[in-house]
């Protein structure tokens, strides 16, 4: 093995990478460098990373390529968008939902039940790299998935199709699709009960490896580096659930990513903590991602600042709108800007608790009480968060700016109930952050150096 490796990062609003020197068993830092994403061809910033981290220019390290190993990831096109169909929307919608998530997807539709063209135009306006069709357990629902896949399969748009449904009409629906790309794979519910996500999750992953990594120059770094990238959010899965299995005494945790486009949630704990309700829905995962394409504090501010509108009259200690609206547009028109006043500071700290705040209270479930027979249950859907200890805070804005008061800060602005439903958010967590934003470039080493996954952990920094 080499003594030296550098990971590396492109596609967010900042293309960053590291230099490790490995001599000490596990990684140590040797240099850090970024610098803003080149949009138009990714190879740019990414090769202008590598050649600093190397000492020597660009031309030089593109002809010579240094010897030293580079692991790397990538959120190309803005991330992998993936469109979900399927039937019924608490099992094979859901279903599908986590298993675009847990495959490193950024979901841009979701439509259960039957498509109609209009419905198709809809998911079309999405522009996704993907569409997921799946519905019916093996044997089961047939009609409308059936008719599903004859509305993908007669409309215009190219995109891939991965259909992980119902195994009984497989054949049948891979004639529909022929004029698409489409791979068969295993369903993702075979019946009421069980789930089988690892395939769906691992051909989405081949589909972005063959496919989607064709443009904006990351074919040349394929050249290069002499090796594909992982899609950055599935390397940052890899990275979660290596911790679990390796560290175990760093207990259940819950991990927020935020970025200029996206806030990426981690959870690592059981689904249900409370036994004296009862879990309706899908089960869902000890480890589980979903991503918020809506909640970025740069690219996706806008779309923030709209949720913020839509939740003033549970949330109190915010600015005025106009100021907040402001301050918005200021940072779509720059998204390398940073604060640089106090109020400049004040207006950026409130969209980024409100997309912690946001992201978090959609990852987690809900309970509602329900009269039965026997009096008032708590009937639960989705994951209870609530006896999580730990949070780790990560991305560029929380490595630099968050402090032991941000998940406080989030819980007194934003009430922890919907209506009369309770939120299972983390009640008290400890709070650490990845101040030197390392975590992202510790992903790419997952599977390849040691002891990665202890490195990360001394890395965090708790509030």
């Amino acid at each position: 093995m080499k003594d030296r490796v550098i990971s590396l990062d492109t596609g967010s609003t900042w293309t960053k990478g590291a230099l490790w020197s490995l001599d000490g068993g596990k990684p140590e830092l040797k240099s850090y460098f970024r610098t803003p994403t080149t949009t138009a061809n990714l190879a740019d910033g990414a090769l202008s990373v590598a050649s600093h981290l190397c000492s020597v220019s660009r031309e030089d390290y593109i002809k010579n390529h240094t010897g030293i190993p580079v692991f790397w990831t990538s959120s190309a096109k803005g991330g992998l968008a993936i469109a979900v169909v399927g039937l019924v929307p608490d099992l094979s919608v859901e279903l599908g939902r986590l298993a675009a998530w847990g495959s490193g997807g950024r979901i841009t539709k979701v439509w259960p039940w039957v498509l109609t063209n209009q419905h198709m135009d809809e998911i079309i306006a999405s522009k996704p790299d993907i569409i997921l069709l799946t519905g019916g357990t093996d044997g089961g629902h047939e009609k409308n998935v059936i008719h599903n896949a004859r509305i993908i399969g007669e409309s215009t748009y190219d995109a891939s199709v991965i259909y992980a449904g119902n195994s009984y009409i497989a054949s049948e629906v891979e004639k529909l699709l022929e004029t698409k790309r489409c791979t068969v794979v295993p369903n993702l519910m075979p019946d009421l009960g069980t789930i089988n996500e690892v395939p769906c999750q691992l051909a989405i992953r081949q589909e972005f490896l063959d496919n989607i990594v064709e443009g904006r120059g990351l074919l040349q770094l394929v050249d290069v580096f002499g090796r594909k990238p992982l899609p950055t959010p599935s390397a940052m899965l890899n990275l979660v659930t290596t911790i679990n299995e390796k560290c175990p005494d760093f207990g259940d945790f819950t991990l927020i990513d935020m970025g200029g486009a996206t806030t990426d949630v981690y959870s690592i704990c059981p689904a249900q903590s409370d036994d004296s309700v009862i879990l309706r829905g899908i089960t869902e995962p000890l480890i589980k991602r979903s991503v918020e394409g809506d909640l970025g504090m740069r690219v996706s501010a806008r779309s923030l600042w709209e949720v913020i509108v839509k939740s003033m009259k549970s949330a109190t200690g915010l600015p005025s709108l106009e100021q907040l609206k402001e301050w918005t547009e200021h940072v779509l028109e720059n998204t390398e800007l940073l604060p640089v006043t106090h109020t400049e500071g004040d207006l950026d700290r409130i969209l980024a608790v409100s997309a912690l705040w946001h992201s978090v209270a959609r990852h987690s479930g809900r309970i509602e009480q329900v009269w039965t027979s026997n009096g008032k249950v708590g009937v639960q859907r989705g994951k209870d968060l609530r006896k999580i200890a730990k949070v780790v805070l990560t991305g560029g804005w929380l490595a630099r700016f968050s402090n032991k008061n941000f998940w406080s800060q989030a819980r007194e602005i934003f009430g922890c109930f919907e209506n009369d439903k309770e939120i299972l958010i983390p009640e008290k967590p400890d709070v650490f952050t990845d101040a030197e934003y390392l975590w992202p470039l510790f992903a790419p080493l997952v599977g390849e150096i040691p002891m990665v996954e202890q490195a990360a952990l001394k890395a965090l920094i708790k509030r």
